[in-house]
């Protein structure tokens, strides 16, 4: 028995291609759930050569998968990937990750006008992720300014904090991130661009997303039935722009499951319907939601909209999109009272209000002991008589390896440092690309303003306290936003 076949199983790619799945459109057959889950382990674990896994992929994409067969694919996925459950229960929107090169994104608007109509939000995506590698969730927030490369634990308590978060794929879901580069040399799309938008890092029970046939919509549905890694209470689909969450324009189709529908053996629900848009206020064509700069101009879009500064299309079609995560999570009794809730936290400033949050949401993550950074040194120390810091560079780059667990803190785009050693704490400041280094010795309020942030740091020993001001003032003990209180190691 080979060692292969020990660790995995007997069913290499090679085999399953020549006996079950390769034959060709027409003739080929359908994995089993349990030969599925062997071959995407080991696929995940790098086991195929890179022909024979670009075999499979084609196979499995012209015969094209059933549920039982994307049930088993999710349920491996999932089993490597790193929940994070906020306390509240949010909508779980699973836009394609390959994101839209045409039409406005929308879904981040509609994610913080629901959040502001208050249904918490979540949404997921990557970084230029094959085929497509257009723009997605992530570089529309990018462009708002607000903090996207999230640990997971980071994207939940921006949930619970400001209604609305946002998960990143590299760090949630590693293993599917691993596959960029295969996936990118396919040049076609794979059934891992319909699994990764099933990840639900968040764990939540309502699920929306699109499509582009019916027949999809309830294969997603059956998908989750099937999964033994969800627990779904509520599915709502449409047919989407360019494959993404955002409600296409005119005559479209809807699909609902439920899982106590009581319509269906098992108890629950498939219905599917149409819906004229122009019902509820969308009356014109996809091509006046397009744009030239697809993430610019959609965070200029989503900037205008929750500020209730524009009542065009754009704003129209935010507010459809909001109403869909309103009325999936059964907080408005139907559509039209989504939709009058959407409106109603445009108008109110509640809207506005979320995207300011997300913008001053701060998170944390570690960085390994023994990771190596060559930069300049700023080291900050108090005098022994003068109560102003004062400030030492050195004149050449040198070598700075981490040696122990640090935290580090992103605001906005800077980035920066924080390690706790003794009575002293280390702080490394990045603006524009350059690294600035201070050592604040003791106790007491310390103070810098980079990127035109102001912190204040109090060191009483194993705990980092730090606090943002609402303006630029000098360092006393109010005129704070939120606390933030970090254990240091």
């Amino acid at each position: 028995m080979s060692e292969a076949t020990q660790q995995f199983g007997d069913w290499p790619l090679k085999r399953l291609m020549t006996e079950v799945c390769g034959s060709g459109p027409k003739s080929a057959a359908d994995l089993s759930y349990d030969q599925a889950t062997e071959a995407f382990t080991r696929i995940l674990a790098g086991e195929p050569d890179q022909t024979t896994l670009g075999a499979f992929w084609l196979s499995n994409r012209w015969k094209r998968n059933v549920a039982e067969e994307l049930a088993a694919y999710t349920d491996v996925m999932c089993d490597r990937v790193e929940q994070a459950e906020p306390d509240v229960d949010p909508v779980d929107c699973g836009a394609n990750y390959d994101g839209k090169a045409e039409t406005a994104i929308l879904g981040v608007a509609a994610g913080i006008v629901a959040a502001a109509a208050g249904t918490p939000v979540v949404a997921h995506s990557g970084d230029r992720v094959p085929t497509q590698k257009q723009d997605s969730y992530k570089h529309v927030l990018d462009e708002l300014g607000v903090s996207t490369e999230l640990a997971p634990q980071d994207s939940a308590d921006m949930v619970d904090e400001t209604g609305f978060g946002f998960y990143y794929q590299p760090a949630f879901n590693p293993a599917i991130d691993g596959l960029s580069g295969r996936r990118d040399q396919m040049g076609v799309r794979s059934f891992v661009n319909t699994v990764e938008t099933l990840a639900n890092p968040a764990n939540a029970a309502v699920h929306l997303g699109s499509f582009y046939h019916l027949a999809f919509a309830k294969k997603v549905c059956d998908t989750f039935q099937q999964s033994e890694s969800h627990d779904m209470d509520r599915v709502i689909m449409f047919q989407g722009m360019e494959g993404y969450d955002d409600i296409r324009p005119g005559y479209t189709k809807v699909a609902e499951w439920q899982a106590d529908g009581d319509s269906d053996d098992d108890g629950s629900s498939f219905d599917d319907y149409e819906i004229e848009t122009e019902e509820y206020g969308m009356d014109f064509e996809s091509e006046d939601l397009e744009v030239g700069d697809v993430a610019a101009d959609s965070a200029t879009i989503t900037r205008e909209v929750v500020a209730g500064n524009r009542d065009d299309q754009f704003h129209d079609a935010v507010a459809l999109n909001a109403a869909f995560r309103i009325y999936a999570r059964d907080d408005a009794a139907s559509l039209s009272a989504g939709l009058e809730d959407a409106r109603q936290a445009i108008e109110s400033g509640a809207a506005a209000a979320v995207l300011e949050d997300l913008q001053q949401f701060w998170h944390s993550w570690r960085i390994p002991a023994g990771t190596a950074l060559q930069e300049k040194f700023l080291v900050l120390r108090r005098g022994p008589s003068k109560p102003h810091p004062r400030v030492t560079r050195s004149s050449e780059p040198v070598d700075f390896a981490l040696t122990s667990p640090w935290l580090a803190f992103a605001p906005d785009k800077a980035r920066f440092l924080c390690r706790w050693s003794g009575r002293e704490i280390t702080l490394g400041v990045n603006s524009q690309d350059r690294w600035f280094w201070w050592v604040l010795h003791g106790r007491g309020w310390w103070f810098t303003q980079p990127l035109n942030r102001t912190l204040l740091f109090e060191s009483p020993p194993g705990v980092c306290y730090i606090r943002k001001l609402t303006r630029i003032a000098r360092p006393r003990r109010r005129g704070y936003s939120r606390w933030w209180q970090t254990p240091l190691e």
